[in-house]
């Protein structure tokens, strides 16, 4: 619920109204959590299925955008078939483009497109194989919801005096007020 947290991004396990996360918490899920915690935020999970229900849900509560997979993401692990390319990492970079645009300060449509992109230049580099088919697969449950011309400020720096212990670390950072931006 901290209005400082701007972008919220997960890799887990989900179905249409609910993101796990990678051991079966439920973190957030339609009708279970207060609109604070997406309000103003941009979020991107890995996981399946989330983009259908939870997505837009999440949008209609005023998060400012929302990407993910309305049907399960498919990967391959690397099978050795094409020795120059790790299969498994293939599915993985193409997913982490979007953070990475909107890290650096894209637009989430141009995170997005880059994404989609990222996909198929993945699967241009193994064409032919169940790799190639899936990274399609992929690209095409790949949803983004909300606000197209969201951007998050990417590089941002709070003030604060260490050592603190290091369960207190987080507290200490969140409750430490307006972030200061980072000198150019």
């Amino acid at each position: 619920k901290n209005t400082l947290t701007v972008y919220i991004n997960g890799i887990g396990h989900g179905n249409y109204n609910l993101y796990t996360g990678h051991w079966g918490d439920h973190i957030l899920e339609i009708g279970h959590y207060a609109a604070a915690e997406v309000k103003n935020k941009a979020i991107h999970f890995l996981s399946c299925r989330t983009a259908r229900d939870l997505g837009p849900d999440t949008v209609t509560n005023k998060a400012k955008c929302y990407a993910g997979y309305t049907e399960n993401f498919v990967l391959v692990w690397d099978d050795g078939s094409t020795p120059a390319v790790n299969e498994f990492e293939l599915f993985a970079r193409s997913d982490s483009t979007f953070d990475i645009e909107m890290a650096n300060g894209a637009t989430a449509k141009d995170a997005y497109n880059a994404t989609r992109q990222a996909f198929d230049a993945a699967s241009a580099q193994v064409p032919n194989t169940a790799a190639a088919t899936w990274l399609t697969w992929d690209r095409d449950h790949f949803k983004l919801h909300g606000d197209e011309t969201t951007t998050i400020k990417p590089y941002r720096a709070v003030k604060i005096c260490f050592p603190i212990p290091h369960f207190e670390q987080e507290d200490a950072l969140a409750m430490a007020g307006e972030p200061d931006d980072m000198p150019e």
